[in-house]
């Protein structure tokens, strides 16, 4: 083991607090250090009277701090008090145009020693003899609380003046401007749902909703992969299906071998047909975690690194109710809310949309007319609410090949032989489509996208494309 030396952090300090107040420009630091990363009590004081100088409009200066801190008792016993330590500060830095090197310094300090604290405490938690969850749980609570550390040094500055926030949106306008096809976002491979949402903008979290078997996994899948084929970088976090499970289904959308033949002896034709979707395959930047029973805070964590190591552009998890709680001990709803503001979060940090897979209630199942609404969405606690985007996936053809009219005892035949036409004639026009139904968007239209279901591939395409896959 090692002798560990202190963290030597006054000097950093001094230099910082000195250059501010002899000169340095105070906008230069904002967005680097608060007075929270100040480990001295007395610097943190300093630091907060220069904010709240600043923010009054007051000067800063030796001065106007002094009068300020006159009686701090952490300066008591300084010689000659908050002016004699304020006057030391001048010979501590080497120049007022170095602040935010010495802001940086200070921020680095600061994560140190979180850094130190959080060793410790893995340590004592590693040595409990009542470890809940065991190491496996321990690792994925400290992988989460190190990237909190690592990848969100909290130094950075989210509010912006009128003029900041008309560029950001001049920008998004820009971007617009030289959209292919109107797309601004990242375009989901499908033409329809592309011209009500604009593609999926940085910051969202679209919530893909439905009932069992109506396909939210294969529209997860059909827009991170479609994604990834348009050169982005994707990442998807499967919480219910393994790599090779999902790795058959992208087999079949692109050769046309459906995940039940791919079981089989295959001709070699078919094999020939699977080597060629793997070499198409082979050059998407497209992540999968197939790890299960991950909270909201590690599926944050793991992103971060990613976003860091080798780029991050769209986020796709399935499915919400699979998330394991960061508090066991919170009712359902709660956890729920904690779940989704953690991803909306995590939206706006990495500027990247997220995609959550989401299975809604039964009480589709006992309507005439199934498809569903935000009203099912709502006994789920904040998804409604934190969602930038809500869309159901929605397949008719489902529901009527499960209701086949049987002839009723007094029903006469030529009445049920029109009833059953007319199902039969509903089925047809169902067959193969599917709809996505825009029933939220938080800064454009609502609508429904119709598209193409391949249940065979286990794709959704254009209506129009009958082809296959891109």
């Amino acid at each position: 083991m090692t002798n560990a030396a202190p963290i030597d952090t006054l000097p950093a300090e001094q230099a910082l607090l000195g250059s501010l107040l002899f000169g340095a420009r105070l906008d230069t630091v904002l967005g680097v250090v608060s007075h929270e990363h100040f480990e001295d009590e007395g610097h943190q004081r300093i630091f907060a009277a220069i904010l709240d100088l600043a923010e009054s409009g007051a000067p800063v200066s030796l001065a106007t701090v002094a009068h300020q801190l006159a009686d701090a008792p952490e300066f008591a016993n300084e010689v000659g008090g908050i002016w004699g330590y304020s006057r030391r500060l001048h010979g501590a830095f080497a120049s007022p145009h170095e602040a935010q090197h010495y802001a940086r310094l200070v921020l680095e300090n600061h994560n140190r020693r979180r850094l130190v604290a959080f060793a410790a405490w893995l340590d004592a938690e590693a040595r409990r003899r009542d470890l809940d969850g065991g190491a496996a749980a321990l690792v994925g609570q400290a992988e989460a609380e190190l990237a909190e550390i690592l990848e969100r040094p909290e130094g950075v500055q989210r509010d912006a003046d009128l003029d900041g926030v008309l560029s950001s949106a001049w920008e998004a306008v820009q971007r617009a401007q030289s959209a292919v096809g109107g797309v601004s976002g990242i375009s989901t491979g499908l033409h329809d749902l592309d011209r009500l949402l604009g593609g999926l903008q940085p910051t969202d979290l679209v919530i893909i909703a439905g009932r069992p078997s109506m396909g939210k996994t294969v529209a997860g899948l059909t827009i991170a992969t479609n994604a990834a084929a348009s050169g982005y970088v994707g990442r998807f976090n499967s919480l219910e299906m393994s790599r090779a499970q999902l790795g058959q289904r992208l087999y079949a959308r692109r050769s046309g071998v459906s995940t039940i033949e791919q079981r089989s002896h295959l001709r070699p034709d078919q094999l020939a047909a699977l080597e060629e979707a793997r070499r198409w395959y082979g050059g998407m930047a497209l992540v999968v975690d197939d790890q299960s029973g991950l909270t909201a805070g590690q599926i944050r964590a793991r992103a971060r690194a990613q976003k860091r190591r080798r780029g991050l552009d769209l986020l796709c998890v399935d499915y919400l109710g699979l998330l394991a709680a960061a508090d066991p001990q919170a009712n359902r709803t709660h956890q729920l809310e904690a779940m989704t503001r953690t991803l909306k979060e995590t939206a706006k940090e990495l500027e990247i949309p997220i995609a959550l897979l989401c299975q809604i209630n039964r009480g589709v199942e006992g309507r005439e007319d199934k498809r569903p609404t935000l009203a099912d969405l709502r006994d789920s606690g904040a998804i409604e609410q934190d969602a930038d985007v809500v869309a159901f996936v929605y397949r008719e053809q489902y529901y009527l090949e499960r209701s086949e009219p049987a002839q009723r005892a007094d029903e006469p035949a030529e009445k049920f032989s029109d009833r059953y036409h007319r199902w039969s004639q509903a089925l047809d026009r169902s067959r193969n489509v599917g709809e996505i139904i825009i029933a939220k968007n938080r800064q454009g239209e609502t609508g429904i996208a119709r598209v193409r279901f391949d249940g065979r591939r286990q794709v959704f395409e254009d209506l129009h494309d009958a082809e296959g896959a891109p």
